[in-house]
């Protein structure tokens, strides 16, 4: 069991996980609700693995498993002390983010530094099938019923059918002091040393230069807020996760079609923060909520945040990382994606030697915020939408135009009342630079000289009929054996007045004629 110290041995909680590498349910498990715990477990790659009679290792998933179960199992020797780092690592490796499944080469890069590397290698090439066979051996890992086959105090977790929730995992993991209430204040287990938490405190020793730089820092952020205040403009700072799908869809819509707007832009102090769900460990290394490879996004978009201060094309670089169509592939392929020619380097460049320090500083900003969810969006000081219903253009540009108090004629169009902005749309003529569609000129050849002659002859009126061609002789003899058409408005008008009439005249010549005869008889 690995020691990750501070709470006494006898108050801790064994936790065992058995998985198989790059399952689709242990995946989710172990970067989801088991990085979130983040207490005392016990990783045991080596489900569905079995040893023959001649000592080779077989993998129910086949080579590219037990490939993956070597490594996987070199990451949690290398850091069996620091549960936060292998869990970190393992995490990272069974994530998609990181490279494809086979590709080791490029997980490696992507969720190691160059000496945790060299270290996991050494380890795979000499003791990897050693260690995977000791807990095939002690743990029985290999005969589970289930992956993610899950223990806690030697009673399984879930089942065949029902995975286990973070809120399972918690309720089965904590002691019941842990949930029992003396004011406001749980009562926790001991901690190894507490002579030491009776100890004074002793303020650590304050490096003069780095004193001096916060110092620095926090004088020209206050210039900044100040010459922002005068000018009116509204200070927008967004604080997100990498790949959050919140966070994506906000940054690649919304808060990409307001900084498309130069209006917007001209009356917006734009602070982007790529560093929610970042912390450190006990060691000073960055942990993030989805593992090391969130971790790498957060580090390149920091660079992104640096390198290209102005906002319009800053924005355009946000959204290309923070685009769809980039699951699946590694941050490497993105970065070239996203940034063509010198860009790239320059990019890269920056990753290597200066992403720690940027994260560090983006991170040192999100503490300063109580950030309850993201895409976490303040505007000037004040947190705008909740934590169940994602920010649209609508309610984003509303809520700048409230903030701003800058000048009347440098208010945005959008900001303005409906009918100035009517009138305002009227009176404003098309700019030449507009792309403005206009109609082609039609082409001078024969055909368009004969409509043109067509044209200048006059129409039929209208019910007259549709016209007898000349060219059909027999079309005149079968209109006229067909009779009017039924919709001929000028033939239904004569009926109308004809059949009347003609009623009335027999009426009168019978009348006559009776009347006639009776003076005859008398």
């Amino acid at each position: 069991m690995p020691d990750s110290g501070g709470v006494a041995s006898q108050y801790r909680v064994p936790l065992r996980v058995y998985f198989r590498a790059f399952c689709p349910a242990c995946q989710w498990f172990v970067s989801d609700p088991l990085l979130e715990l983040v207490r005392n477990e016990q990783l045991l790659p080596a489900a569905g693995m079995v040893e023959e009679k001649n000592g080779k290792l077989v993998c129910e998933g086949g080579s590219l498993e037990c490939t993956g179960h070597r490594l996987e199992v070199c990451m949690i020797d290398k850091d069996r002390n620091d549960v936060v780092k292998y869990l970190g690592s393992i995490a990272c490796m069974e994530g998609d983010e990181s490279g494809h499944v086979g590709d080791w080469g490029e997980k490696m890069k992507n969720c190691l530094t160059t000496e945790e590397r060299a270290v996991v290698d050494t380890c795979f090439k000499t003791k990897s099938e050693q260690l995977l066979r000791e807990m095939i051996q002690k743990e029985h890992a290999g005969n589970v019923e289930w992956m993610p086959y899950t223990v806690v105090e030697q009673k399984v977790l879930g089942s065949e059918t029902q995975g286990v929730g973070l809120g399972e995992l918690q309720a089965s993991f904590y002691p019941d002091a842990c949930l029992k209430l003396v004011g406001e204040q749980k009562i926790v287990a001991a901690v190894e040393d507490n002579a030491a938490a009776h100890a004074p405190a002793q303020a650590a020793p304050i490096d003069p230069a780095a004193a001096a730089e916060k110092a620095e820092e926090e004088e020209l952020e206050l210039a900044i807020r100040e010459e922002a205040t005068a000018s009116g403009k509204v200070r927008l700072e967004v604080f997100w996760r990498a790949f959050c799908p919140g966070c994506m869809a906000f940054i690649t819509k919304p808060l990409l079609n307001l900084l498309r707007d130069e209006q917007f832009r001209n009356v917006i102090d734009f602070r982007p923060v790529p560093a929610a769900g970042t912390s450190f460990d006990s060691t000073g290394k960055f942990v993030c909520s989805m593992g090391m490879v969130e971790c790498i996004g957060h580090k390149w978009m920091s660079c992104a945040v640096d390198l290209f201060p102005k906002v319009d094309e800053l924005i355009e670089y946000l959204a290309c990382l923070e685009s769809k169509d980039n699951k699946g592939v590694t941050w490497s392929f993105v970065v070239n994606k996203c940034f063509p020619g010198d860009n790239a380097k320059k990019m890269q460049a920056c990753y290597d030697t200066r992403g720690d320090d940027l994260l560090k500083k983006h991170v040192a900003q999100r503490e300063k915020v109580d950030v309850l969810w993201v895409p976490y969006v303040v505007i000037n000081g004040a947190s705008i939408g909740d934590a169940r219903h994602g920010i649209g253009y609508k309610q984003l540009s509303g809520e700048i135009c409230k903030a701003y108090t800058g000048p009347f004629e440098n208010r945005p169009n959008v900001c303005q009342p409906k009918r100035l902005r009517a009138e305002n749309e009227k009176a404003e003529p098309a700019k030449e630079t507009d792309k403005v569609i206009k109609p082609c000129p039609p082409k001078k050849d024969a055909k368009n000289k004969d409509k043109a002659a067509a044209a200048l002859i006059d129409e039929d009126a209208p019910g007259i009929g549709a016209r007898i061609d000349a060219d059909f002789p027999q079309a005149k003899a079968n209109a006229l054996a067909t009779g009017p058409d039924a919709d001929d408005d000028t033939s239904s008008g004569l009926n109308s007045l004809v059949l009347p009439g003609l009623c009335v005249a027999v009426i009168a010549f019978a009348a006559f004629r009776y009347s006639g005869d009776h003076k005859k008889d008398a």
